[in-house]
């Protein structure tokens, strides 16, 4: 049985839950488990919930043919054009024209010396806390050292965006189709 203040949850936790609006209607902004991880994020950001893809390409790319990937594949839907408008009552979706959105915050190459740093740096961007005045969703070309001739692309995306199914349809779309760098 789920009462609406867990009672054995984290104070930030319980303090998050018991600020989201009794009377949030699905959709009409957030849906409500939308509404709570960006509230509890929000109060705590440990509670920020990211979901990635990473794979090592077989070649390298240039990081403005991702970038126009981004925008052709990814841009087309709103969730990745649509930022979080914070104010009176639930948060709501506030979506973008697609030229609103300034990929060269979304979209970035990273270098790291060697392959075992990849995961660190993958670690490292998961913990990082989304900024809500932009689509909650990036790319990262990782350049390595060692081996020059095959990054590694990550996809990063809150939850609130996409699912781990979701992230890796998504990812799918820019690598695994025609025209894909």
């Amino acid at each position: 049985r789920h009462s609406a203040t867990p009672s054995r949850a984290p104070p930030a936790m319980a303090s998050a839950h018991q600020q989201l609006p009794a009377d949030a209607e699905p959709y009409a902004g957030l849906d409500y488990m939308a509404t709570a991880m960006h509230t509890l994020a929000s109060v705590d950001p440990r509670y920020a919930s990211t979901v990635a893809a990473a794979a090592t390409l077989e070649a390298p790319i240039a990081l403005h043919d991702l970038r126009d990937r981004a925008k052709a594949e990814l841009l087309r839907f709103r969730a990745f054009r649509s930022v979080v408008a914070a104010g009176r009552g639930a948060p709501k979706w506030v979506e973008l024209p697609a030229d609103d959105v300034d990929l060269s915050l979304h979209v970035a190459a990273v270098s790291v010396p060697t392959r075992a740093d990849v995961a660190a740096r993958v670690g490292a961007a998961m913990a990082e806390v989304w900024d809500p005045s932009r689509p909650l969703w990036r790319l990262e070309l990782v350049r390595v050292a060692e081996d020059p001739s095959r990054p590694v692309a990550v996809a990063y995306m809150n939850h609130v965006v996409a699912d781990g199914a979701g992230i890796l349809r998504a990812f799918l779309a820019l690598f695994d189709s025609e025209g894909a760098p």
